[in-house]
């Protein structure tokens, strides 16, 4: 009886060996399997598979162990949100400008570097750049808006990242008569929560293109329904008529709300933060952060998704190496 021996691409498990089968030509027998056989390097490879896994588990928990969640801006981290409350009064104009810096612009900033003096020199030109960029009209002629008041205020803002806001205070010279005016807000064209708002100060407003009241109390607290569509409001058409009651109370005047930001971060993510935020990269930093890729992207390489595909591959390969088929 003659007996032929085959070499079959059956899996054993790993991937990455096969099985030996022999059989007898024209017995019509089953044929009975051999002992496995490994191909050499497969317990190689197995370990250095092992140790990849727990290197990137090690350092996923070394990124996120301990963590308390964080929440991020409301409107994302990119945004640069808008307000301006116009109030009328007997002979001048009022625009309270308020900007809600979120984390990446408040990063090109970096507050946390500059003392108390150069924050405040830091609010003083952004406020003379809004006044110089807006653009406001009275009975159809131009006129400037003069700044005033400045103050920014650091706040919390995501994995211990700092957030802005600034207020700023305008003012223009009104006819004491009618007048009809158009405000053009500064940076119209940035993305983010846009809001204007109008009233009377001893004035009545005959017509008005914006509402009377801020829906966010003045970027200080965004609605759930409003943030897939925020407000984009970035001109208000005003007819104001001398006569009317005192405005009693107006929010520039009133303090500075509490922080809609509240984040608890611990010692882990202030650690993080501080290398993140550092100006020069030095060697270990490059170095940790080269390690840091390399095991999150070999973690992820041995997600459910990426093993069915190394695992297909070498049955494609039928019993070929593994490296040969991937």
């Amino acid at each position: 009886m003659k007996h032929a021996v085959r070499r079959a691409g059956l899996m054993d498990g790993t991937g990455l060996g096969c099985m030996t089968v022999v059989y007898a030509v024209g017995s019509g027998t089953t044929p009975a399997p051999a002992p496995l056989a490994r191909k050499p390097g497969t317990n190689v490879r197995r370990r250095l598979t092992r140790g990849v896994a727990i290197l990137g588990l090690a350092l996923a928990a070394l990124l996120t162990g301990g963590a308390t969640p964080a929440l991020a801006h409301p409107l994302g981290n990119f945004t640069v949100n808008h307000f301006d409350g116009l109030v009328f009064r007997a002979d001048e104009l009022t625009v309270d400008h308020v900007e809600d810096l979120a984390e990446i612009p408040t990063a090109r900033v970096r507050p946390k570097e500059l003392p108390a003096s150069g924050l405040a020199a830091w609010a003083r030109e952004r406020c003379a750049e809004a006044a110089r960029t807006a653009q406001l009209r009275v009975d159809g002629r131009p006129v400037p808006l003069e700044p005033g008041r400045a103050r920014a205020e650091v706040r919390p803002g995501q994995a211990g990242l700092p957030t802005l806001r600034l207020e700023c205070g305008m003012t223009a010279p009104l006819p004491a008569r009618e007048a009809a005016v158009v405000f053009r807000a500064a940076g119209a064209d940035s993305p983010g929560w846009r809001e204007i708002t109008a009233r009377g100060d001893r004035r009545t407003l005959s017509s008005s293109s914006v509402p009377r009241d801020s829906v966010s109390n003045r970027l200080s607290g965004y609605p759930d329904g409003l943030l897939d569509s925020p407000p984009n409001l970035t001109t208000a058409q005003v007819t104001a008529v001398p006569g009317g009651p005192a405005l009693a109370e107006y929010g520039a005047e009133a303090a500075a709300p509490p922080s809609i930001l509240p984040r608890g971060v611990d010692r882990w993510t202030r650690q993080l933060t501080g290398l993140v935020e550092d100006r020069e990269l030095t060697l270990p930093f490059a170095a940790l952060a080269l390690a840091i890729a390399v095991g999150l992207g070999a973690l992820h390489a041995l997600a459910p998704g990426h093993g069915k595909t190394l695992m297909a591959a070498a049955a494609a390969a039928g019993g070929r190496a593994a490296g040969a088929a991937v």
